[in-house]
């Protein structure tokens, strides 16, 4: 699979769609490999994951995160646990 810029992140959350009207690092995150660990909450899987300096210079919102959680609605969405 080609490697998705910033750009194309945009374009996900711009779109209708699983990331439509989300922060643009939220189809990033869902992208990689495999989360850094799953918490259960709200009755459903959190996947977790640790921003690391390379995650904050791509995306300078996350300047002061530490961990980005995600989770997919039962009508397919992904979103933003905070």
């Amino acid at each position: 699979m080609e490697k998705l810029t910033v750009q194309d992140f945009e374009r996900m959350v711009k779109r209708p769609g699983k990331f439509a009207h989300e922060a643009r690092y939220i189809p990033y995150f869902y992208h990689q490999d495999g989360s850094d660990y799953e918490q259960f909450k709200y009755g459903k899987s959190v996947s977790c994951f640790k921003v690391n300096p390379e995650d904050k210079a791509m995306f300078p919102e996350l300047k002061q995160r530490k961990v980005v959680k995600l989770v997919e609605t039962n009508d397919g969405f992904v979103c933003e646990v905070k």
